[in-house]
């Protein structure tokens, strides 16, 4: 496996050009998951939502697959990464150029706190202040208030990002607080999250067997009584591989709403289509877009 080191603004990641097949099945899978997610999303009054009844125009799972069935980690309904996967996935910026010429025209905005470390321009126009009332898709905390009159055109989330209110409905994951810590998986392990986030933010990794990437119980408890409630995913151990240095995987299929069919269908999954994405490999348990870990073409059948 060949691999470079690529900079997009400060964010650096070692890339390769193997590429990974996310089958049909998968793709079945994860439209199944998709449908019901999409009624149990928090409901915001944006554009996307009030025009199709959907959280945005482009979702992304993070995911595994273990014994031919999907697990999910995370749906991202404001994804990052799009424009290093039309970077490192030719198939994937294809798909997503197709998509856009189907989309209505909107606009990234940027907030100057997190402008930097995006890679947005690569594949849409950015900017961080909007002149008219165009739609838009803004990169912002829910807590940078002075966004959130961008709701009504927002083709994306804006004060929802990042809730994990879903993952409870769907029975991904469960609520503790501090008083179940004595009570937590320890046999079985898990992961503890915060009830929102992104970017791994409060992530906390328990791991019988102790690999690479694990917490410690004393960090897992301050997390506890830091958040005061989390949410509990029994332990979905990432993919094994066969690479040298990075034993450990992880799937992120993109999929893209088709707004060409203009009324919404009874079923969501029909306007749903997965345009690929990357599959990510490290060292650790704990995996995301640092320099220690490599990421390459994510292909659909």
């Amino acid at each position: 496996m060949d691999i470079k080191m690529i900079q997009i603004g400060t964010w650096k990641v070692q890339t390769t050009t193997t590429a990974i097949v996310f089958t049909q099945d998968l793709v079945e899978q994860s439209l199944e998951m998709i449908d019901q997610w999409v009624d149990l999303f928090e409901r915001e009054t944006t554009w996307i939502q009030k025009k199709y009844n959907v959280p945005s125009l482009i979702i992304r799972l993070d995911c595994v697959v273990h014994n031919g069935k999907l697990g999910i980690y995370e749906v991202e309904e404001r994804p990052s990464g799009v424009g290093l996967c039309g970077l490192i996935n030719t198939d994937f910026k294809t798909r997503l150029e197709i998509a856009k010429s189907i989309w209505p025209k909107f606009k990234v905005i940027v907030s100057p706190k997190r402008s930097l470390d995006g890679d947005d321009s690569l594949w849409a126009q950015t900017e961080q202040s909007l002149s008219s009332r165009s739609l838009v898709l803004v990169r912002a905390e829910p807590d940078e208030t002075e966004y959130s009159y961008l709701e009504s055109c927002s083709v994306s989330s804006l004060k929802a990002k990042g809730n994990k209110g879903y993952g409870l409905r769907m029975g991904f994951w469960y609520r503790v607080c501090v008083s179940d810590f004595e009570d937590l998986p320890w046999n079985r392990g898990f992961a503890l999250k915060p009830l929102s986030g992104s970017k791994c933010l409060g992530l906390e990794i328990w791991d019988p067997r102790r690999r690479f990437g694990c917490s410690t119980k004393e960090r897992i408890k301050k997390a506890l009584n830091l958040y005061q409630q989390m949410y509990c995913q029994y332990l979905l151990l990432p993919m094994s591989t066969d690479f040298p240095n990075y034993p450990w995987m992880i799937y992120r299929p993109f999929f893209v709403w088709s707004v060409k069919e203009q009324r919404i269908r009874e079923k969501y999954k029909e306007q749903w289509k997965c345009i690929g994405g990357l599959w990510m490999a490290g060292p650790s348990l704990r995996l995301h877009g640092a320099t220690n870990t490599v990421s390459g073409p994510l292909i659909v059948e």
